[in-house]
């Protein structure tokens, strides 16, 4: 059976136009549908038509051709991609997060690829995401992050190596350049003990302490020893020599 409803009970939908909308009672359940001006479908469980709902395809329809999955007022689908673009692009959704556990959670036709568990960029066994122009990046708990190498290679050669979200390494520079240029990181700051936090291609440097930038001279005197006489230390505490007592 199918029934016409008045215009005054329309609810604003889609830019207030609404070419048509029926009731559909299909066995047990409703399933309200609204067509509109453009040609985009909707599908709702709810007379106020507030809860996008249908299980036995898209809930949305597009003129383009692009199709949406959601249950209960969100996108979801288990046996498929929840969102199937016109384009060829796919997304895995459920329960209203990007989710797969198979495979990536997005799809590009172009190549590009992501992967997605609970809502959050993450993968265990490689890359979380890759791209089409062989970019590779990371990630776990949608955090870049990566352990045993750089959590960014770039197709140029460019190595970033992040930890929860952080350029961090301290076994060597935090980011390697395609040109040679490197920056040492730890915690997110420009920071090297050993050295310049910055060597340049071009033969440039720069010396940071946890991301404050000190002059060569500066950083030479936080590493050179101090030479000082015994004199000059019990001046500088304002005692005589024989009140100095030196311990190792």
């Amino acid at each position: 059976m199918t029934t016409e409803v008045d215009n005054e009970d329309k609810p604003c939908v889609a830019g207030d136009s609404l070419a048509i909308l029926k009731l559909l009672i299909m066995t047990d359940k409703e399933q309200f549908i609204h067509l509109d001006e453009e040609g985009n479908k909707y599908y709702y469980s709810d007379r106020e038509m507030k809860n996008l709902h249908r299980e036995d395809g898209p809930a949305l329809e597009w003129s383009n051709g692009d199709k949406m999955c959601f249950i209960d007022g969100k996108r979801h689908r288990e046996d498929g991609p929840a969102i199937e673009y016109e384009s060829g692009a796919k997304e895995w959704w459920v329960d209203g997060k990007r989710h797969r556990e198979d495979g990536p959670a997005v799809e590009w036709p172009n190549g590009d690829k992501s992967w997605w568990v609970d809502g959050k960029c993450h993968r265990e066994d490689g890359p979380a995401v890759v791209w089409s122009n062989g970019d590779k990046e990371w990630w776990v708990d949608d955090k870049r992050h990566r352990e045993d190498g750089p959590a960014i290679e770039w197709a140029d050669g460019t190595k970033e190596w992040w930890i929860e979200d952080q350029l961090h390494r301290t076994d060597g520079p935090a980011i390697e350049y395609a040109d040679g240029s490197k920056q040492w990181c730890v915690n997110d700051h420009l920071h090297r003990e050993d050295g310049p936090a910055i060597e340049g291609a071009n033969g440039t440097k720069e010396w940071y302490i946890n991301g404050k930038r000190l002059t060569e001279d500066e950083f030479n005197a936080r590493i050179s020893p101090v030479e000082l006489t015994l004199d000059e230390i019990a001046e500088k505490f304002g005692v005589s020599v024989d009140q100095l007592k030196i311990k190792k």
